[in-house]
């Protein structure tokens, strides 16, 4: 009984261990010329759109802005509920990531009492923002996450930053 026993808790764990997912790295693609290919941006919408389709239309992301003077910089957490943006939260960070001031808009007739942070959008407008910038920028680098979700969409120092996507809780 005993070597059964073994022997199914050895199967359960080689078949655990062959299911498992591995991460990988963004792909990132550098366009150099004005008007580039969309392709990649293209299937990564088509990835958003499945996604959307299999865990719902309620979301956060974060956006950063690259350091500014003095080593600052910002961050707007944006949260979505059933496709509608329901929250805001904007913090600016130091050199040693201390939050030095922060806010946050909560419930959708506080959106947009700030002039700092990023604008409240979803992510479908990031996409479309995106596309913009591929039909009229140069040396635009696109990345996307390790489910084909777009992650930067960036020309120089400004453009779409994101980070920490999540899906949350139906």
């Amino acid at each position: 009984m005993k070597t059964i026993l073994l022997g199914v808790t050895l199967l359960l764990l080689l078949l655990a261990g062959c299911s498992s997912k591995t991460v990988q790295e963004p792909q990132e693609i550098l366009y150099e010329e004005l008007g580039a290919n969309h392709e990649s941006l293209e299937i990564s919408l088509a990835n958003w759109e499945r996604l959307k389709e299999r865990m719902g239309v309620s979301y956060q992301y974060t956006r950063k802005s690259p350091s500014g003077w003095g080593g600052l910089k910002n961050e707007t957490t944006i949260t979505v509920h059933d496709d509608f943006v329901m929250k805001r939260e904007y913090v600016v960070l130091d050199a040693d990531n201390i939050i030095t001031s922060s806010w946050k808009e909560d419930g959708f007739d506080a959106l947009n009492d700030h002039a700092e942070g990023a604008p409240v959008k979803r992510m479908d407008e990031l996409y479309e923002d995106c596309a913009e910038i591929l039909a009229t920028k140069s040396g635009v680098v696109i990345t996307f996450d390790s489910s084909g979700i777009l992650k930067t969409c960036q020309f120089g120092k400004r453009g779409i930053f994101i980070e920490n996507f999540v899906f949350l809780a139906r």
